[in-house]
């Protein structure tokens, strides 16, 4: 079997590329990123691309893999480049799609900010619940336009498994995350009378559901989080921190943004700016019925883990 894995140099890319290496009946692992990885690998081959450019579908068609797994989609890089971040998930996906006709599988990493959120959506979300309501940012808004485009994908190209991954909020210490930027501030905003119902999944976790996606059978789209939820009141506590409800309640998510901004110094994505007012729990039993899998660690397991020493650095 030959994989590629596109955003190797981020995130989860070295971490799956590494566990990749390891399975004997992985031949050949390559790996795509506009930067070379920090760390080194037995196996990988990298190859420098930008998937922007056109040129980046015929290399993976040059090296022909059986299974492409997509990790380049961004979610916190919209808050500070939006439309770099745009060109990389939308045209950057329609690049990766064009080389991937003759795989025989492929994962994309996607994100629960494809959800809106409002009382005319239920508590626990579906999957079937990603087409509803319009997401609160351009991430959202950015994803949805790459899981149309791969929808797409999957119906001219029938002989392609796709899995498309929507994960949760990632907590963990390895990888920066804006959520973990959040909680390490010293009085992390919040919304006054407002005490939203979180959902977390670890860091091991959704590398997990990656690796799985790339060497299973299953196919379709996916909710991933742990299982459980907690309020927002209740991770703060576990972080040591004592909220500030200073973000105003009302004029929306823009307004929230620009608050937060002018009180830390730090800007903090739009999906998660509503977060701190409305929440989100998912519904994960479709991955579990259809791979046998679900997380190990709870989101109260999550949120234990992440807040137990070393202690936090002060972000601001």
């Amino acid at each position: 079997m030959r994989v590629l894995i596109t955003g190797v140099s981020r995130g989860l890319g070295p971490d799956l590329a590494r566990r990749l290496e390891r399975h004997d009946d992985v031949r050949a692992v390559f790996g795509l990123d506009v930067v070379p990885p920090r760390l080194r690998f037995r196996r990988l081959q990298f190859f420098r691309a930008d998937l922007r450019q056109p040129s980046a579908s015929e290399l993976i068609k040059e090296l022909d893999p059986d299974v492409v797994v997509h990790l380049a989609t961004q979610v916190a890089a919209t808050a500070a480049i939006p439309r770099q971040a745009h060109e990389t998930n939308v045209m950057g996906t329609m690049n990766v799609l064009a080389g991937s006709q003759r795989a025989r599988r492929l994962v994309v990493k996607s994100s629960t900010a494809v959800y809106s959120s409002g009382l005319e959506l239920p508590s626990l979300l579906t999957e079937e619940d990603g087409r509803r309501g319009a997401p609160a940012g351009a991430a959202g808004r950015d994803l949805r336009e790459v899981e149309l485009t791969v929808r797409e994908f999957a119906m001219v190209n029938d002989t392609v498994d796709v899995v498309v991954l929507r994960l949760g909020q990632v907590l963990g210490r390895r990888w920066p995350s804006p959520l973990a930027e959040y909680l390490a501030l010293e009085a992390p905003p919040t919304v006054p009378g407002f005490d939203p119902r979180l959902q977390l999944l670890s860091e091991d976790a959704a590398l997990e559901a990656v690796e799985r996606a790339a060497l299973g059978s299953h196919a379709g789209v996916f909710n991933v989080a742990g299982q459980g939820v907690l309020l927002l009141s209740q991770l703060l506590r576990l972080a040591g921190r004592r909220g500030r409800p200073i973000l105003p309640p009302m004029g929306g998510t823009w307004v929230r943004r620009q608050a937060y901004r002018a009180a830390t110094g730090h800007d903090l994505p739009d999906h998660l700016i509503q977060l701190l007012s409305d929440g989100q729990a998912i519904d994960c039993r479709r991955l579990e019925e259809a791979s046998g899998w679900r997380p190990r660690e709870s989101t109260a397991d999550v949120a234990v883990k992440f807040a137990a020493p070393p202690v936090f650095q002060k972000a601001g």
